[in-house]
């Protein structure tokens, strides 16, 4: 059951799992601030351990869809922005650098809480790939919160245009492999068939320049708990 390749367990949004995961979501950003002294003298454990988790269960999950004769160029490469997100999370926990954290931030944040609360999943608890989804989207926004609450990293508004430049490029590297694969990574090519805020922003291709618009809204909303820091630096 837990790596079964049936679908006996179809994800429902909302239900008591979808709702458990939020939490825990939650419950971990309120850990990560409340005793962020405690992981500022204790960082290595936290980086060492987040590293190791999403390693672990990215290898796992990949491995789960060659053992399922899932994998496929149309739709098992890291292209998907969570995807993209997650690598850009593994290499800045292991760097440290401030230009990763400046696309992360914005993507991430964006990204990954768009996916947690509008799962783009067939699976349903107790299966892999359930911990898996939920797990690695919550491990790069906890990521996120260690670098901005422990880390002490700043945010700045000249950030936000770093991160919309770096994600029409992937999301150009993405068009391209669509092409070629017949795929719909980042859902250039239509909507994902769960419900999420694609529905609200119109047909295809519309939906993509309203996209647009919300993109930049987002990250003005995710940049202005900083203003007043920036000003005063």
């Amino acid at each position: 059951m837990f790596f079964s390749a049936h679908h006996n367990h179809h994800f429902k949004a909302y239900s008591f799992e979808h709702i458990f995961m939020i939490g825990v979501l939650l419950a971990g950003l309120a850990v990560i601030f409340v005793y962020r002294l405690f992981f500022r003298r204790h960082e290595d454990a936290f980086i060492r351990t987040a590293l190791l988790l999403l390693i672990a269960f990215e290898a796992g999950y990949h491995s789960w869809l060659i053992w399922d004769h899932s994998w496929k160029l149309s739709t098992s490469l890291p292209l998907e922005l969570c995807d993209i997100n997650m690598y850009i999370c593994i290499l800045l926990l292991y760097t440290k650098r401030f230009l990763l954290f400046e696309i992360l931030y914005f993507n991430g944040i964006g990204g990954e809480l768009q996916a947690i609360l509008t799962p783009a999943l067939s699976f349903s608890f107790p299966h892999f790939r359930f911990f898996h989804f939920f797990f690695v989207h919550s491990i790069v926004i906890w990521s996120i919160a260690f670098f901005v609450f422990v880390k002490q990293y700043p945010v700045y508004v000249r950030s936000i245009w770093k991160a919309y430049v770096f994600l029409h490029i992937a999301a150009g590297v993405a068009f391209i492999v669509n092409k070629l694969t017949g795929g719909n990574y980042m859902f250039l090519v239509h909507k994902p068939r769960s419900q999420s805020l694609l529905d609200l922003l119109g047909p295809y291709p519309w939906y993509l320049l309203s996209l647009e618009g919300v993109t930049i809204v987002i990250f003005f909303l995710l940049w202005l708990p900083f203003r007043r820091r920036e000003r005063i630096m």
